[in-house]
């Protein structure tokens, strides 16, 4: 195999894998699916998140995570495979 080929198919690997890793999944929840509203949430100075009140994720396997008033997140925090901070941004940022 030449070189100019061995890189090509290198190349075309490694953005088959940077795709892979940094796209979202396809299918993403809504606020409403998980029984949860922008209002159920405030965003802190800082720029995490944290609910007003004790809240309950519950994972498509059944499984919930409970947070209260006191938790905050942000970023690429996961709850039952939700990226609840990418969430509530994407449909709580007019609010």
């Amino acid at each position: 195999m030449s070189t100019e080929r061995a890189f090509i198919i290198g190349t075309i690997a490694l953005v088959a894998v940077a795709r892979l890793t940094f796209a979202e999944p396809v299918d993403q929840p809504t606020l409403a699916s998980l029984n949860l509203s922008c209002s159920d949430f405030k965003r802190n100075e800082n720029g995490s998140w944290s609910p007003v009140h004790a809240v309950t994720i519950t994972a498509e396997d059944g499984t919930g995570v409970k947070m209260g008033p006191s938790t905050s997140f942000g970023g690429r925090t996961v709850f039952g495979k939700v990226r609840l901070a990418a969430l509530l941004k994407k449909e709580c940022s007019n609010h």
